[in-house]
């Protein structure tokens, strides 16, 4: 499975070549350049939800299916869903052996800490492949200028609310949470350190608590055509899944999001 995830996904990985400086502070914005997947292959990258922060593409590549050529700047982190046998073909190897998943894949966090250079995919399986890929326009610092480092505390969700929060990845830029809910069922007050964007993966109508509201209307589930919700740093709070299925949710927490565009 490793094996698979580094010749698909990390494979022949090039520092990026950060763009201009921010305006009035010394944190460097990465831009798309002009092969960037979305602009060379959009029939295998939508862009979901783009703000000063980050870029979340949507990543589908069919059955017996093959990419443009096409390259990405930033640094990511992908959510992997499904994958298929498949070539990873670059212009030094461009009919590579196919990689053969395990049949025992489980939805996985791949980490791409550079920039990829000129690729292409080519989906030589029965099956799709599709990921989320969550792109850093500014890695390792702030637009706004130096922030304190958050440090979660105890009511912090992995801990006062272990049992619907897995860690799934954490570097500097990012923590990344499996959010679970089942139904009928309200987690423990809990808080969220850091901003960012949920990707849902079942919704469910849920009840939303505070310390101050002990009960609050029902709401209902996002639209399935919209999974990508923006998401604020929040203090104590529960949910709870009022309805009959379970809640799912892969929450992409940003370390140095811009506070203008949150």
């Amino acid at each position: 499975m490793l094996r698979f995830i580094c010749l698909i996904l990390l494979a022949f990985l090039l520092t990026a070549k950060p763009g201009p400086a921010a305006p009035q502070t010394s944190c460097k914005v990465i831009e798309a350049d002009a092969t960037d997947g979305v602009s060379v292959a959009p029939s295998s990258h939508k862009v979901l939800f783009e703000n000063s922060d980050i870029r979340v593409l949507d990543v589908i590549v069919p059955a017996h299916t093959r990419e443009p050529w096409h390259t990405h700047a930033r640094p990511a982190v992908m959510y992997i869903m499904t994958v298929s046998s498949a070539k990873y073909m670059t212009p030094k190897d461009p009919n590579p052996e196919p990689s053969v998943p395990s049949e025992a894949f489980k939805p996985i966090v791949a980490h791409l800490d550079h920039a990829e250079a000129l690729h292409a995919v080519e989906n030589v399986g029965d099956s799709i492949f599709h990921a989320i890929r969550v792109e850093f326009k500014h890695p390792g610092c702030s637009l706004s200028g130096s922030q304190p480092v958050v440090v979660p505390g105890s009511s912090d969700a992995l801990l006062a609310a272990s049992d619907y929060h897995t860690l799934l990845f954490e570097n500097s830029d990012v923590r990344v949470l499996d959010v679970h809910l089942p139904p009928h069922t309200r987690e423990p007050m809990h808080t969220y350190p850091w901003p960012g964007v949920s990707y849902i993966l079942q919704g469910a109508p849920t009840r939303y608590y505070t310390p101050d509201v002990s009960s609050l209307p029902m709401q209902s589930p996002p639209s399935p055509s919209f999974r990508i919700i923006p998401v604020p740093a929040e203090g104590p709070h529960a949910l709870e899944n009022a309805g009959d299925v379970s809640a799912h949710a892969i929450r992409f927490e940003l370390k140095h999001a811009d506070p203008v565009s949150q």
